[in-house]
């Protein structure tokens, strides 16, 4: 596992995220800007992925009734921008 300062030129999100992974260049290529500028913003997400799975959750808390739908689309925002975004300044 590898842990990359790719990110160091968006301290926001360096500060706040550990990014680790066997292959740097394809999370490189999946943290899209749009990704990046979302998650700045967030407070204790995680997101964790093996194979065609990604996982994404809040650390030490569990979301109230109504905030579930609300933190599902904000997920499924993310993956939509992962996938289908052209964006990437990295790659």
């Amino acid at each position: 596992v590898q842990k990359d300062n790719v990110f160091d030129d968006r301290p926001e999100f360096a500060e706040k995220y550990l990014v680790t992974g066997a292959n740097m260049e394809e999370i490189k290529y999946a943290l899209k800007p749009e990704v990046i500028d979302f998650l700045k913003h967030k407070k204790n997400w995680s997101m964790e992925g093996a194979g065609p799975h990604l996982i994404i959750y809040q650390k030490s808390r569990r979301p109230r009734i109504n905030e579930l739908l609300p933190f599902y689309r904000q997920g499924a925002q993310v993956c939509r921008w992962m996938l289908f975004s052209d964006r990437n300044d990295y790659v």
